[in-house]
């Protein structure tokens, strides 16, 4: 979670770097934000319902983690 401790630490900057597709899963930052994605994975809109729930159980898992973090 390191990089959950960086991103607090960070300062804003006047203005927006990095890609404006956070869609996409991409970092970047602005005057009043810091994104970066927790994870991503393979699309998939033709996946079996049973993929569909392993990706969404390790999101929140990895959700979890990132929240635990920053709560400490």
């Amino acid at each position: 979670m390191v990089l959950a401790e960086e991103l607090t630490a960070r300062p804003f900057p006047t203005t927006p770097i990095g890609a404006d597709n956070w869609f996409a899963g991409q970092a970047q930052s602005g005057p009043d934000r810091h994104f970066a994605p927790l994870t991503s994975s393979e699309i998939l809109e033709d996946a079996p319902g049973e993929r569909w729930a392993e990706v969404e159980d390790d999101f929140e898992r990895r959700r979890g983690a990132v929240v635990s973090a920053l709560t400490d």
